[in-house]
Parts: structure tokens; sequence; C-alpha cells
């Protein structure tokens, strides 16, 4: 057991070798200011030394080690101890890069095979259950080691007021190697907790590379596709620039122009507010509500639809004299209208918007394709996709983008969607107060 232990444990530190080396800075500060605290505590626990030998026993030896355990066995020198022995093996483990109860294996298994197994078994569990529990270097598993070290040097110390070094007593000679081989087989339990835990930690930073690696291809997607299409009303300008005849042709691929220029900006700023977890900035200023929805619709006529797709735009024409935050505002519709577009290979899409006084309703309901049942708790999840098979197009984003734009202006979306017939997203915006006219 004691070798497999010994195995293991060097397995996994080969293993977590590199991090290691990520930490030397770091470690080596701990290191500088772990030598510091254990002279400071060895400095008193030597001029408390010398000061009880001066005072109480002026006529013995130094080297009397019953009457040091004495010493150090009062409060006092516990806490001392205590202190010490802690610095100590966070010093071990910082020095060294293993843990000090390994250590004690062997110490135990060497040096104190002659200790009253009563002794060695209470204190070697204290230091067993701070292992099982904790990881080394948490301070309570620090703190209840050291006090089950310091317990077994006690135990030998008051035992026999000396270091026991090996007997010819077979049970004695056996009770070190003992409990050495089950901190041995301690410290192999713990070696691949830490290794398991490593190794989850490492498929998360896979996963999140992995969609990181989406997510810019998504973006690079979205960005070429609206470049391209600048470019081309681009061309159309300037072949009508040239023809007299066609100045209202020039004139929408000017507004499509620059309504894709708006889109690719509004589409860079999200995807900058995702890259810092999705803590989207203030916006720089509001926009009158209706100036919002008109310039949607505009977009949305300019833009035109699928053949066979019929889109009906619907907003109150009441609508109250009040400020949004335009960009996300257009984002979001533009989201769940594309989306609507992509899943409805022929019927209706429509956009529903109306407002009350302190709450605006946006609906964008199809006679689409629908999602799943058991899909829908998890379509607002990035990289979720909920389209069929014979639907490959997109990576699952538009939703998860659109459920952050809502969270970011402090209100709520929902679906409901029935497979076959379609599917109705609901959006619930608080509104600012309506503003007074001049």
């Amino acid at each position: 057991m004691n070798d497999a232990g010994g195995r293991v444990t060097k397995w996994l530190w080969r293993e977590v070798g590199h991090a290691q080396e990520a930490y030397r800075p770091y470690r080596q500060a701990l290191l500088a200011e772990e030598i510091q605290r254990v002279a400071a505590a060895l400095l008193v626990i030597t001029v408390l030394f010398v000061l009880f030998v001066a005072v109480f026993t002026p006529g013995r030896a130094w080297k009397d080690w019953p009457w040091l355990a004495i010493i150090l066995a009062s409060p006092a020198g516990c806490l001392l101890l205590v202190r010490f022995e802690v610095a100590r093996q966070r010093l071990h483990w910082l020095a060294l890069g293993t843990d000090a109860v390994y250590t004690l294996g062997i110490t135990a298994g060497l040096l104190y095979p002659g200790t009253p197994t009563s002794g060695t078994a209470l204190f070697v569990s204290v230091k067993l259950l701070a292992s099982a529990t904790l990881l080394p270097w948490h301070p309570a598993a620090q703190t209840i080691s050291a006090v089950g070290t310091l317990g077994l040097y006690w135990s030998a110390l008051f035992y026999t007021g000396r270091v026991v070094w090996p007997s010819n007593d077979l049970p004695h000679q056996l009770t070190g190697p003992l409990f050495a081989a089950l901190i041995s087989v301690l410290a192999a339990f713990r070696a691949e907790k830490l290794r398991y835990r490593l190794f989850q930690e490492s498929l998360a930073a896979r996963h999140q590379a992995e969609i990181n690696a989406q997510f810019a291809a998504i973006m690079s997607h979205e960005l070429r596709n609206l470049l391209a299409a600048i470019l081309g009303y681009t061309e159309v300008i300037r072949d009508g620039c040239t023809d007299s005849s066609q100045p209202t042709t020039v004139q929408q691929a000017l507004d499509r122009q620059a309504a894709l220029a708006r889109h690719a900006l509004d589409t860079i700023q999200v995807a900058l507010a995702l890259s810092r977890g999705g803590r989207f900035l203030a916006p720089d200023a509001t926009e009158p509500l209706d100036h919002v929805c008109e310039a949607l619709h505009q977009e949305f006529v300019l833009r035109g639809t699928p053949a066979g797709v019929a889109f009906r735009w619907d907003v109150s024409p009441d609508l109250p004299s009040t400020r949004i935050d335009g960009t996300k505002f257009k984002m979001i519709v533009r989201n769940l209208v594309d989306n609507a577009l992509k899943f409805t290979p022929a019927g209706e899409v429509r956009v529903r918007i109306r407002a009350g006084l302190t709450e605006l309703l946006l609906e964008v309901c199809d006679t689409g394709v629908g999602i799943p049942p058991e899909k829908q708790p998890f379509i607002f999840d990035p990289f979720e996709r909920a389209a069929p098979e014979e639907f490959p197009e997109g990576v699952g984003l538009g939703l998860y983008i659109t459920s952050r734009l809502v969270d970011a202006l402090g209100g709520t979306i929902r679906v409901d969607s029935t497979p076959g017939k379609g599917s109705c997203f609901e959006v619930h915006l608080p509104l600012p107060p309506t503003v007074a006219a001049p």
C-alpha cells in the first residue's frame, strides 16, 4: 500500500507540475513569509525554555526532554507549538509541493514504533480526520494536523522521556508501519481526489475554449454576412449613380446600407459585452420609443421576407412619450424576428408591440416548425439549438443573446410553442416614467 500510495502521489504531482510552475512566484513569496513565521515562533519558544530553565531548574541539563515537554504542554506552550507546527507544515508544503501527512507516515514507522498503541492511534486518527475531510492548504486542516503531529511527539516523550528507536517488541514494531500504511493509503486517496478536481477543471477550461471558438466563429459569420450585404448595396449605389432614372433605388440602398452598418455595430457591442461575462455597459443615450419602433419597421420593410412568408407589423399607435435603450431593444426584436423567419418555411411572422404605464410588451409569433416541449426549458442557454435536424443553420446563440439583453433591461422573456404549429415569444420590459411634452 505504501508503495502504491507513493506511486500515485508521484504520478499526480508529475501531472500538475506545469500548474505549479505558474504559481512559483506566489509560492516563493509565501515561502519567505512562512520562514519568517517559523523563525519568530522558534525564537519565542527558545526564550520561554531558557527562562523556565534559568528560573525553575537551574541545575538541570539543557537536554532534559521530559521537562521541555512539560513546559510546552502548558497552555502558552501549546499555542506556540501549534502555531509553529502549522507554519512548519505550510513551509513543507510550499517548499516541496507535497503534503506533510505522507512524510508523517514514514516518520511514524521509523522513529516511533515503540510509542504506545493507544496514543499513536489517537493522534494519527486526528490527522486522518483532517486529511480525509479537508485539503492540505485549508487553515483548519493545518491546525488539526498540527495538533495530531504534536500529540505524536508528546506521546513518545511522556512515555519514555526520549525519542523511541526500534525495539525488539514485535507489537510495538508493527504499530508505526501499520499507521504509516494507513496514512499512505489516505495520501493516495487525497491525491486521487485532487487529481479528479484538476481533471474537472481542465474539462471546464476545455469546454470554455470550445465555447470561445464557436462564439468567434458565429460572430465572424454574422459580421461577414453584414459586410457582404453592405458591399452589395454599395455596388447598387455605384450603379444607380450612373442612372438618373433610378433615384429611389439609390436612396433605398443608402438607407439599407446605413441600417446594416448600425446592425454590425450593435453586433460588435453585444460581442464585447458577452466577452465581459454578459456585463452590458449603460447606453450612451436613450431614444424615443416611437422613433425606435418606426426605425425597426423601416428596417424590416427594406430587408424583405422570404417567399411564402407574410410579415405583419402591429404597433400600438398611442405609444407613450418615453425613452428607452434603443440599441438593446432593436437587437432583441431583430434576433426574435430573425429566429422566427429562419424556422418558418411558409406562413406568417407577426410582431406586436404594446405599452402600458410602466411596462412594454413585445410579442413575436410565427407559424413555423415550433419547439419540442423537452427542449423549451433550455432554449435560452448558450449553444442550445431547438431546431430540427433539417434546419442546420446556426449554433444556438441568438436566443441566449436575446435573454441576456432582456435581463440587462430588467425584463423577462418566455416562450409558448407547439411543434408543427409555431412559437410565440413574449417579452415584458419595464418603462421609465413618461417624458412630458415641452
